[in-house]
């Protein structure tokens, strides 16, 4: 994905930077590096927003996988 997809799906679902860190695992600071072309989309990132922008995943699928990541760090 490269930062000018990256701005378009963000714009496309309503996403913010907050957001997208929240899915990807990282700080808004990264997402907004990635968007300013500072940095790399990590590929996996890329992915799952595509995926959720073409509709094979929803918030609730990515949401449920987020919750268990935090409950695992979290204990």
């Amino acid at each position: 994905m490269t930062s000018e997809q990256l701005i378009q799906v963000m714009s496309k679902n309503g996403m913010t930077n907050n957001d997208v860190a929240l899915i990807a695992g990282v700080t808004e600071r990264q997402v907004t590096s990635w968007r300013n072309e500072t940095h790399n989309i990590p590929r996996s990132v890329g992915m799952l927003l595509s995926a959720y922008d073409t509709g094979k995943i929803d918030l609730y699928w990515m949401e449920k996988y987020i919750q268990k990541d935090l409950r695992r760090q979290a204990a």
